[in-house]
């Protein structure tokens, strides 16, 4: 089973759009478009007839934009039933994001094929106060990747986790960013997608496509539909 982006020219760069018993990272600094890109999948996913689960550290849900979103590309007689197979759960801190992780399994039935972790990175950061936070922090981040990893491809769904960025250094002495705790995350990922902001225009990076280091990149647009592309 594939589950299209809802945007053609990034479905064309994945096959089609993502596919079941895989794990992708969409990863950015804040405001690139990594909630629009995961609300895109969801609604796609919704209209199959297929549940979604969405863990999002985000207060309160932005249900408005995936509306506004549903009102541009489902149809009419479908926007209440598919909204309906809609699962949101808002974790408060890491604790109980790695709770959400560790019992997910038992949630994951036959109607369920994405969840989507939008942030994975956000609760992790608030607990990083210090060496031994850091240590217990990036021990338990990796148990619920590999979890997360190992449930993608059992129960043969789609998993998208989002991650947002950090300033880092290369061996060149150079600052440049990269997802927080990008070995941890990026280690089990399928897909890596990268997104960036250079003024009004965002940029999409297909850094990963399942064993592939592809770097291909596209320019688009946020816009009331969802993304547009293809502009100069």
């Amino acid at each position: 089973m594939i589950i299209p982006f809802g945007c053609m020219k990034i479905d064309e760069l994945f096959d089609g759009g993502l596919k079941v018993g895989e794990l992708t990272l969409v990863y950015g600094d804040y405001g690139t478009g990594k909630t629009l890109l995961c609300f895109m999948v969801t609604l796609k996913c919704l209209e199959k007839g297929y549940k979604v689960i969405y863990v999002t550290t985000e207060k309160p849900f932005a249900i408005e934009r995936l509306v506004q979103l549903a009102e541009k590309t489902v149809l009419e007689d479908m926007k209440k039933e598919i909204l309906k197979n809609l699962i949101v759960i808002t974790p408060e801190n890491f604790l109980e994001q790695t709770e959400i992780v560790y019992k997910l399994e038992f949630f994951i039935t036959q109607k369920v094929k994405l969840v989507i972790f939008d942030s994975i990175t956000e609760r992790y950061r608030e607990v990083l106060s210090g060496k031994k936070a850091s240590i217990w922090a990036n021990k338990v981040l990796n148990e619920q990747m590999a979890l997360l990893k190992y449930i993608a491809s059992s129960k043969e769904i789609s998993i998208i986790v989002t991650g947002n960025t950090t300033d880092v250094i290369s061996s060149s002495s150079q600052v440049g960013k990269d997802v927080v705790a990008s070995k941890v995350i990026k280690y089990w990922c399928d897909n890596i997608i990268r997104l960036e902001r250079k003024d009004d225009e965002r940029i999409l990076t297909v850094e990963v496509k399942k064993g592939t280091s592809k770097n291909i990149s596209i320019k688009f647009k946020i816009t009331s539909e969802g993304i547009s592309y293809g502009y100069d």
